[in-house]
């Protein structure tokens, strides 16, 4: 994928279109696809905000909101019952993030695991992916895919 994307930037670079190349990674729902498939352990993170308040962060779908639909999710169960819509599209700024606190989703008790699948905009599922957190010993935090279930008769 990213020899995909190295060939596709320098084709833009000398075409003198890569705004347009940059926007399509994440309008377009099979580069999407790929291009998260390939990032599936970066995509959630526990933190804390600045109030103290412990939250999941789902930054890494804001550019995706063109593509991603929905975010189905749950706390220390592999049931995604919950569902985390995100904000409109503008397909001309997919870029566009009006308020980077819209993809903060607050935890209210201490919880082991987070469970997350994506819904596409054409309708398919990703995965269901289980997230566990993690802590490094300088205070920061992170965050490990511990399991994996393919989505029921959806292909990727």
């Amino acid at each position: 994928m990213r020899r995909i994307v190295q060939a596709a930037v320098a084709a833009c670079v000398l075409a003198g279109t890569c705004a347009y190349v940059e926007a399509q990674a994440f309008t377009d729902v099979g580069l999407a696809k790929k291009s998260l498939e390939s990032t599936k352990e970066s995509w959630i993170e526990f933190g804390v905000t600045k109030a103290g308040q412990q939250v999941i962060k789902l930054g890494y779908f804001a550019v995706y909101k063109c593509t991603v639909k929905a975010i189905k999710y749950s706390f220390d169960t592999r049931t995604v019952d919950k569902s985390f819509s995100l904000p409109k599209c503008d397909p001309n700024n997919p870029f566009q993030i009006d308020n980077p606190d819209t993809f903060l989703l607050p935890i209210k008790t201490v919880i082991k695991n987070f469970t997350v699948q994506l819904v596409y905009a054409d309708g398919t599922m990703s995965p269901v992916r289980t997230y566990e957190p993690c802590s490094f010993e300088d205070g920061g935090s992170c965050t490990r895919l511990v399991k994996e279930t393919p989505a029921a008769g959806a292909g990727l």
